[in-house]
């Protein structure tokens, strides 16, 4: 995996204060989420005997957004970043 990692911002306090974390525990290695250290949200840990897929997973699953909205008139998507 790419050795710079790149986080999206918190969706939900805007925060650039993100952190990749992984679990310590000798029964589940590699288990992987990323939470923000700002407003504490987090999201669902990721296991995989791979600890460089499960970082891609867990970075890829972060930066995923859904669709905010969409114009009623032109069905133009507007994702919030």
């Amino acid at each position: 995996m790419n050795d710079k990692i790149t986080l999206k911002d918190c969706p939900f306090c805007g925060s650039d204060k993100i952190s990749l974390c992984q679990w310590a525990d000798t029964e589940n290695p590699n288990t992987t989420w990323i939470e923000c250290t700002n407003c504490g949200i987090s999201q669902d840990s990721f296991h995989h005997e791979d600890a460089e897929d499960v970082k891609g997973i867990a970075i890829m699953m972060w930066n995923t957004r859904v669709v905010e909205s969409v114009c009623s008139c032109c069905d133009e998507r507007n994702y919030k970043n």
